[in-house]
């Protein structure tokens, strides 16, 4: 479970699932069964410290996540595998399964996660380039929905997150 948990961290959320498709390569697994899927996703959940339990899935603790996160993208020993985690969870989200597992908005919302996550921490939003997003629009929704986790991203980028959600 420790291949998984730490670096796991720059996953918001984990299921079997997750733990097949997007944590076995980045964690090094190798080919990951249902079986030990499952095997990893109850150790994992005996971390109490680490995650809460919302129905299938592992929610990692924000106030250890947002911690650990800025200083594992910051730690050349866990940059790269952190890098390789949001891709792939990028696509789980945005062409694999991520979109039946969680539903069409949740999994938009969770691949524009680890888009952002995948900027440099100084970048600007990329979705501000043509301006503030409109009121009611789907961008403006997934936007809100990404404001708790704003502190995952560089100061900039937080900043403008939440310029673009509260509307300002």
């Amino acid at each position: 479970v420790r291949k998984v948990a730490q670096p796991g961290l720059a996953l918001r959320r984990v299921t079997v699932p997750i733990i097949q498709h997007v944590l076995a390569g980045p964690c090094r697994l190798g080919r990951v069964s249902q079986a030990r899927a499952n095997e990893l996703f109850k150790q994992l959940e005996n971390e109490a410290w680490l995650v809460e339990r919302e129905r299938d899935t592992l929610v990692h603790r924000a106030d250890v996540r947002s911690v650990m996160v800025r200083m594992m993208a910051e730690d050349p020993k866990f940059a790269r595998q952190v890098i390789s985690l949001h891709r792939a969870a990028l696509r789980w989200y945005r062409e694999g399964a991520g979109r039946s597992e969680l539903g069409e908005e949740a999994a938009r919302q969770e691949a524009l996660y680890h888009e952002l996550a995948l900027l440099p921490p100084e970048s600007d939003l990329p979705q501000l380039v043509k301006g503030p997003p409109e009121k009611g629009s789907r961008l403006l929704s997934d936007l809100r929905a990404l404001l708790p986790a704003r502190d995952d991203f560089g100061p900039r980028l937080a900043a403008q997150l939440r310029f673009a959600a509260e509307g300002w």
